[in-house]
């Protein structure tokens, strides 16, 4: 059985000027709790996935790509703009399974999918029900955690901060 999945808009706190974050923000409920999601731009998508923190770490890179590209991101369940939940209910699990529908609701296709931190692992789970060769292009993860120790001897010159996979 499908669930409908309804966006609704986000009112702007008092305390986020649109002057320091200029996108609307609206909220799909998911699970039972309101996912806070951005969509901007027109072009090819570039979803952008953080875990744990909020939607303003993407802020300053939609601003430069958003004309190029269609550039979206969400607060994962419980954090950010998104409802709250208790401590016991924010898992990467659930934040893979909002991805998966985030995917699906927004009908994203051809996506670029860059993650960040905690956001490596649920965004390749996210991406995972979804990733026909014509739903996710390619990834880009910066200092993800994906279950494995990064080390400053990876890489010759000692960088490890830019990986592709």
């Amino acid at each position: 059985m499908k669930t409908e999945v309804v966006s609704v808009s986000i009112q702007r706190p008092y305390w986020l000027p649109e002057t320091v974050w200029p996108f609307e923000t609206s909220a799909l409920e998911i699970e039972g709790a309101r996912i806070a999601v951005t969509d901007v731009g027109k072009g090819p998508v570039l979803l952008f996935v953080h875990t744990g923190f909020w939607s303003f770490i993407w802020r300053d890179v939609m601003l430069r790509l958003s004309d190029e590209f269609r550039c979206v991101c969400f607060d994962a369940p419980g954090t950010g703009r998104s409802d709250r939940l208790p401590l016991e209910d924010i898992t990467l699990d659930r934040a893979s399974r909002a991805l998966t529908t985030i995917i699906r609701t927004l009908d994203l296709r051809d996506i670029t999918l860059v993650v960040h931190d905690l956001g490596g692992p649920s965004g390749i789970a996210g991406s995972a029900p979804v990733a026909d060769p014509r739903a996710v292009r390619g990834k880009h993860v910066r200092l993800a955690s994906l279950g494995f120790r990064f080390s400053r001897h990876a890489w010759p010159d000692g960088q490890y901060a830019h990986s592709r996979i």
